[in-house]
C-alpha cells in the first residue's frame, strides 16, 4: 500500500469542503511518518513504506520525550484529537528540521510548523484506528485498506 495515497486521501480536498494539502506537504508528512528524525538529511523521500511502523513508533516517542504525552496519545487513542501548536513541533523537531521542512515546501519554518501541526495530529490517528500502534505492514496495509474503502463511500 503506497503511503502517499493514503495521504492524498486523508489529506487531499475532501466532502466538507476544507483545503487539502499541497502534494509537497504529503510528501513531507509521508517522510515525517516514516523517518521522523531525517536521517541522512532526508526531509521527503521514496518508498519509505518499509519504515512507517518504526517511523510512527519513534513520532510518537519524539512527542512523548517533548512533554506532549497527553497530545500525541489522544492521536493514537480513540477518543477526540488534542490540537498541538505550532511552536510545539518546533520543540519535537527542532528549529534546523523545520527549517529544512520549510526549505522543501518553498516557505517559512512557521508556515510550515503550522501546516504539520495541523495535518499530523489526522495522520496519527487514522494510522492507529484501534488506539494502537501498528506491530506491522500488514496492519498498515489492512488499516490503509480500510481507510481507502472509507472514502471512496463517501
Amino acid at each position: 500500500m503506497n503511503v502517499m495515497g493514503i495521504l492524498s486521501s486523508l489529506l487531499g480536498n475532501n466532502a466538507q469542503g476544507n483545503q487539502g494539502a499541497s502534494p509537497m506537504l504529503m510528501n513531507v508528512l509521508s517522510a515525517l511518518l516514516s523517518n521522523p528524525n531525517g536521517q541522512n538529511g532526508q526531509v521527503a523521500g521514496q518508498n519509505n513504506e518499509p519504515n512507517l511502523v518504526s517511523g510512527l513508533g519513534t513520532l510518537v516517542n519524539m512527542f512523548e520525550q517533548s512533554g506532549l504525552s497527553g497530545q500525541v496519545q489522544s492521536w493514537v487513542g480513540k477518543g477526540s484529537n488534542h490540537p498541538i501548536e505550532a511552536s510545539d513541533i518546533m520543540k519535537v523537531f527542532g528549529n534546523s528540521r523545520v527549517a529544512e521542512i520549510a526549505q522543501q515546501l518553498g516557505i517559512n519554518p512557521e508556515l510550515a510548523s503550522s501546516q504539520i501541526a495541523e495535518h499530523l495530529p489526522k495522520l496519527i490517528d487514522s494510522f492507529t484506528p484501534n488506539g494502537e500502534l501498528p506491530q506491522n505492514m500488514d496492519q498498515i496495509s489492512s488499516i490503509a485498506t480500510e481507510l481507502l474503502g472509507s472514502f471512496k463511500k463517501a
